[in-house]
């Protein structure tokens, strides 16, 4: 080999890792994805993209399913997945969610006994719903928890019950905007808020039980 050939080789080789290196780079600081279905199913439209990029307070979702759900329940809880993730692309830093897995025999996310995210939904007003099973060649009736709790603030809103994917994007940065817009009016007021208390007699009787000796 002649040392005009092994240094074309050696400029190619150099050229090569620098472009690797280049695009692994680009790679690092730049995030980007492709939504390659016909209808653009998972890219987010331009009003959701600015609602959750202009949150003004911590948003939290908590969203509850059961897992192994059949079809076609289980491809809404796989599009909701891929939908957040787009939100939390585009969205500031108060954006954030979290999936609670409802089965039986799901512990809690810090390790509780089975049911404390059963519990915990409920809690938020999200209950199962019905939905049909095919086992064993026969239609059977399964409890199935498929829902979800926007909290903003101290403003919570519910979508207790998720069984399509259709209009759905729609109907979650409806709710993030409803609450945006109450917690922004709450942030924006100057005047002093006065506040009127109403004590009812009845609340004489319960309040032993709840820890309150007296009632000024």
């Amino acid at each position: 080999m002649n040392p005009k050939s092994r240094h074309s080789k050696y400029i190619k080789f150099f050229t090569y890792l620098i472009v690797i290196l280049l695009v692994n780079a680009v790679g690092l600081t730049l995030f980007f994805r492709i939504d390659l279905t016909e209808n653009k199913i998972y890219s987010l439209s331009e009003a959701s993209k600015k609602v959750v990029s202009n949150l003004s307070e911590p948003l939290t979702i908590n969203l509850f399913f059961t897992k192994n759900l059949p079809a076609p329940h289980n491809n809404t809880e796989r599009y909701l997945h891929d939908l957040l993730e787009e939100y939390a692309i585009h969205a500031n830093q108060f954006f954030n969610y979290r999936f609670y897995d409802v089965s039986p025999e799901a512990k809690g996310i810090s390790g509780e006994s089975p049911g404390a995210n059963r519990e915990l939904a409920n809690n938020y007003g999200i209950n199962p719903v019905q939905i049909q099973v095919f086992e064993e060649d026969e239609v059977k009736f399964k409890n199935a928890y498929m829902g979800m709790v926007l909290i903003h603030g101290d403003i919570i809103e519910r979508l207790p019950t998720i069984t399509t994917t259709n209009g759905l994007e729609y109907k979650l940065t409806t709710a993030i905007e409803k609450l945006n817009n109450k917690v922004s009016a709450l942030l924006s007021i100057t005047d002093k808020i006065r506040v009127k208390l109403f004590l009812s007699s009845s609340l004489k009787q319960v309040a032993p039980h709840m820890g309150l000796n007296e009632l000024p």
